[in-house]
């Protein structure tokens, strides 16, 4: 099959090549445009889920359930907001986040003990702990517990 290139295939190729080119702009502004969990394929905890597994590995009653959610349901808020506030900023924007992470972390563990019992929190330290270690020794990747 003989093709001959004549101007009006060349009209085509550039046509093409722009429309490929606008669809990659396309894609990448996508792409700054999502949240930063999205991008990194990690959906935000399910706050319900959260209680339903500290509900099952606790065994707290519906009283102590409707007691925690606002404070897991704050939690959750709070991780994505300063995790948005500072996942542009770098290894800065980390050292940072980490800071107050931690200071929401000792926040979530005292409301936490107006809650359960004795047993219960040590239970829940416990459940923390293993899950920190977990994800430390994964280099933060795999799937994560929530509770």
């Amino acid at each position: 099959m003989n093709r001959k290139f004549t101007l009006g295939n060349i009209g085509t190729l550039t046509l093409n090549f722009k429309a490929g080119f606008l669809a990659l702009v396309f894609m990448i502004a996508s792409a700054y445009a999502m949240p930063a969990e999205a991008f990194r394929g990690r959906k935000a905890p399910d706050p319900e889920r959260i209680i339903a597994n500290l509900t099952r590995e606790l065994g707290l009653s519906e009283t102590q359930a409707d007691q925690v959610r606002p404070i897991i349901e704050n939690q959750v808020e709070q991780r994505k907001s300063i995790f948005e506030k500072y996942s542009s900023q770098g290894r800065d924007g980390r050292q940072a986040m980490r800071g107050e992470m931690e200071t929401l972390r000792s926040e979530t563990k005292t409301q936490m003990a107006s809650v359960l019992t004795d047993e219960q929190m040590a239970k829940y330290e416990a459940f923390q702990e293993q899950r920190r270690q977990k994800k430390g020794s994964r280099g933060q990747r795999g799937k994560r517990q929530n509770f």
